[in-house]
């Protein structure tokens, strides 16, 4: 049975309440605090702190849960092996710190500096980047597991050697990034198409409705045999770029109404270089070239 609307309001409120106390209840720090325990080091783990405007330079080990970091400045910091569990950062500024070996567990990152900052072997799970410049950041041998990284950049970054599993690039900027010797990080579009489409002796068969998000082309002619052609951004960070947008069976039957033809398509095994899979896709991709074949459901 379905939520009603007010059931949902309800929740919505009550999620917000919860929020609203975990952030009366967390205690604000002062640097001098920080610089206490940078040098006298009195604990091994700070929970549900407020960190605001201060530096923070040598807390190698140091684990910290569920606090927020707002106008932060871990520059040139020594923190490798710290632990990162529920932490939220905003507008803070990471360049050249070393996080080596470290741990972020259900972390977010919103529109923070990171250039030239070193996470080699460090291990990300469920976090988020979001607007941040990574620029020549250093992943070497970190392992990634569901981290979105979206907006922001990543250019001149390096994920050498790194392991991943769903790691996700949206709208980033991917220029010079060094994915060599990387497994499940860069998502292979040849295992993609492999797993989630069928093939024939002409080609990979896709499936195709049109007039559902953008009216077509007005070039194209919508019959079977005719090709349709339209020049394809190349960026794989884009969801929904120019190019002919097709899908496997599941993308098109999930996403479309029940008033949309759905055409069987082709593209022909010459022309796979003009084929772009979006990093992110659950069954979307476009291509340069599409061949119509037959209509297989009637809207």
């Amino acid at each position: 049975m379905s939520k009603g609307f007010g059931t949902l309001i309800d929740e919505i409120i009550k999620e917000g309440m919860k929020k609203m106390i975990k952030d009366i209840l967390r205690k604000s720090i002062t640097q001098k605090e920080v610089n206490d325990l940078e040098y006298n080091r009195t604990t091994e783990r700070l929970r549900s702190y407020v960190f605001t405007d201060v530096e923070l330079s040598k807390l190698s080990e140091m684990t910290f849960e569920d606090c927020y970091f707002k106008n932060c400045d871990f520059a040139d910091g020594e923190f490798q092996e710290a632990v990162f569990n529920q932490c939220s950062f905003s507008e803070c500024i990471f360049d050249r710190a070393d996080f080596e070996k470290s741990t972020f567990q259900d972390c977010h990152l919103n529109d923070c500096s990171v250039r030239f900052t070193k996470f080699r072997r460090a291990t990300f799970n469920k976090v988020n980047f979001h607007t941040n410049n990574l620029f020549s950041a250093d992943f070497f041998k970190a392992y990634l597991k569901r981290v979105h990284f979206y907006e922001g950049s990543l250019k001149l970054a390096s994920f050498s050697k790194s392991m991943g599993n769903k790691v996700e690039f949206v709208a980033v900027d991917l220029r010079g990034t060094d994915f060599s010797q990387s497994y499940g990080i860069n998502m292979s579009p040849i295992a993609y198409l492999k797993e989630k489409f069928t093939t024939s002796k002409r080609g990979i068969i896709v499936y195709k409705a049109f007039g559902q998000f953008y009216q077509p082309n007005p070039d194209w002619v919508i019959k079977p045999g005719k090709i349709l052609k339209e020049a394809v951004n190349p960026d794989r960070t884009v969801d929904c770029g120019s190019g002919v947008n097709v899908g496997n069976i599941e993308w098109i039957r999930n996403n479309i109404d029940s008033n949309q033809d759905i055409w069987e398509c082709v593209i022909r095994w010459n022309w796979l270089p003009g084929v772009v899979v979006p990093y992110d896709t659950d069954g979307k991709i476009r291509s340069e070239r599409v061949q119509l074949l037959r209509i297989i459901e009637e809207g």
